[in-house]
């Protein structure tokens, strides 16, 4: 079985990371996934909506403060 990491940058993403993290839960491939959640605003808290998904292997990053979508993908890649 080979591993899988998806990365993804959040930014003001309540309304969006539910349902991201939604259709990852459901894909019937038979690997190991990671998921990454690099956030990219202080003020976010996805703690709640990471917590509706304990089938997912999820790690969110600390925030940093607005420094893009391109550096939060690369802080995702660097942590995986």
């Amino acid at each position: 079985m080979k591993n899988i990491t998806v990365v993804i940058p959040a930014f003001k993403a309540e309304k969006t990371l539910e349902k991201t993290l939604s259709s990852i839960s459901i894909q019937t491939i038979s690997a190991q996934v990671e998921v990454i959640v690099s956030c990219d605003n202080p003020e976010d808290d996805y703690s709640a909506i990471i917590k509706r998904f304990p089938s997912l292997e999820i790690r969110q990053l600390k925030c940093k403060k607005n420094t893009g979508a391109g550096l939060a993908r690369q802080r995702g890649l660097d942590d995986a």
